[in-house]
């Protein structure tokens, strides 16, 4: 006797009621979640937002420019992702007397009586290192596991886009980490009496409670809508069961047992099937049969094409790692760690292509090592590579901002750019008053007094077509500065 579907669909008007039930949960409770996580954002921001202007803003700025001059002057600069190691410590060490500072105890004191007061979990200050991207904690006042001052850490959850204007906040963000659970984190820079951003006031609040509490919720409303659920359906189960319910089961069973046959296709689940109900389960029994023995050749060629696939990816692979790390040699210098001529004629072409575009705004310093030749006679070729990595390392330290690059065998160039090029000639006039001090200096060795010319040349809008113009003016500037330097001895 054949049935027709429609007489079978009782039942499936009660799985759509299921269906409708369990899809206004998941919608109310996505609402009730959007909610939450809106107001614990608000708190957030506006807890951030309370610490930046109430907290005093001279010491803040005290502290950050104590804690970058150290981080400044610190080549090994190792980031929070090798927390624990030695050279984590070692590279923490370098900041310990910043936590003995008055500006510090104070303003931990300030931000842990917020904190305390406010249930926050945890206040702290970070400062951006526009170079590199990353964030510099000043001060942190976590009661269980402080982060000490200079610790550099990648929020990569932080939008960057905003981030990248000193002036704008860091709107709160909700992350969930196995160290921290479920935290919502927010910033507000703080600024100093001209207006000018320093760093960013930060609160984490923990929303590990509230996420339980949800989770706890969820489960009763599933339960009760269950039960009431379950009561209706049960009269229309029975009626329908035979008709409907069995041969569906049959369906079902098998494909069960098709997705958990751990054995390799082809797999023969539904062509064992032997359903005679003569409605529409039977066609689509006979659907599925079909798509059983499609589905097997159709794996029996994907397993073909991804061995493929896999042989050449990982070929792949090997060679982007290798041309990664091949670049990274060839722009480097290997005595003094500095770019070299490659990496420097690389960047000239960069900046030749921004004078095209008018946006070019840059100045060349020209260093040359005097005497370098007397020294590797006098003391030795390894005196003098000291010599070299001396004076490299005063014009680093000069020229902050700025790339620097070896040329020559005693011949650097810095691209003078950002805050440099807006202070270069002080900037001249303090290296070369160094290299004078350290020329005169007679407790140190004498490879390690060394003595170098600068010549610095800016570029002129309108006139310079190519960085080497500028580059000419200063290599002019720098030989009679050297002239100079030989005619006073």
């Amino acid at each position: 006797m054949k049935f027709s579907i429609g007489t079978k669909t009782v039942i499936l008007i009660v799985v759509i009621a299921l269906m409708l039930s369990g899809t206004a949960i998941l919608v109310s409770q996505i609402i009730i979640r959007g909610i939450v996580d809106n107001d614990y954002k608000q708190e957030a921001d506006s807890l951030s937002a309370t610490v930046a202007v109430t907290i005093d803003a001279d010491q803040v700025r005290t502290l950050k420019e104590n804690v970058f001059s150290i981080y400044n002057n610190t080549s090994d600069k190792v980031t929070s992702e090798k927390w624990g190691t030695p050279e984590f410590e070692a590279y923490l060490a370098n900041f310990r007397e910043i936590e003995q500072t008055e500006e510090f105890k104070n303003l931990r004191e300030f931000m842990t009586r917020i904190q305390d007061q406010n249930e926050c979990n945890c206040i702290y200050l970070i400062a951006r290192d526009y170079e590199t991207g990353a964030f510099v904690y000043l001060c942190d006042a976590d009661p269980a596991e402080p982060c000490a001052p200079g610790l550099i850490d990648h929020f990569t959850e932080i939008d960057m886009s905003a981030a990248d204007d000193p002036k704008n906040r860091i709107h709160a963000y909700i992350s969930n980490t196995d160290e921290y659970g479920w935290l919502v984190t927010a910033g507000t820079p703080v600024f100093d009496r001209d207006g000018n951003p320093i760093c960013y006031a930060c609160c984490d609040l923990s929303m590990e409670e509230i996420r339980k509490n949800q989770v706890t919720n969820v489960l009763q409303t599933v339960v009760a809508l269950l039960a009431v659920t379950v009561l209706l359906c049960v009269g229309g189960i029975l009626l329908a069961r035979l008709f409907l319910i069995e041969p569906i089961n049959t369906l079902s069973d098998a494909a069960a047992e098709y997705f958990n046959d751990e054995s390799d296709p082809p797999h023969d689940t539904f062509e064992k099937l032997d359903i005679r109900s003569h409605d529409e389960i039977a066609t689509l029994a006979e659907s599925m049969k079909k798509m059983e023995r499609d589905i097997n050749d159709y794996i029996a060629e994907l397993m073909v094409t991804s061995e493929v696939l896999s042989a050449t990816e990982e070929q792949a692979q090997e060679m982007q790692k290798q041309a990664k790390k091949m670049s990274h040699i060839a722009m480097v210098d290997g005595m003094t760690n500095v770019r070299n001529k490659r990496a420097f004629d690389t960047m000239a072409e960069t900046i030749d292509d921004d004078i095209k575009k008018g946006q070019a705004e840059f100045g060349i310093a020209l260093i040359d090592l005097n005497n370098l030749k007397e020294t590797n006679d006098t003391y030795g070729h390894e005196k003098g590579d000291e010599a070299i990595r001396e004076v490299c390392h005063l014009i680093c330290t000069t020229f902050k901002h700025s790339p620097v690059f070896r040329v020559g065998g005693d011949e650097f160039v810095a691209l003078v750019i950002n805050e440099d090029y807006e202070h270069a000639e002080a900037l001249v006039e303090k290296f070369f008053k160094q290299i004078l001090k350290a020329e005169c200096n007679m407790e140190k060795e004498p490879w390690e007094r060394v003595s170098a010319a600068i010549g610095y040349s800016a570029f002129e809008p309108g006139t310079d077509r190519h960085v080497e113009e500028v580059y000419r003016r200063a290599d002019a500037a720098m030989y009679k500065k050297k002239k100079e330097m030989k005619g006073r001895k």
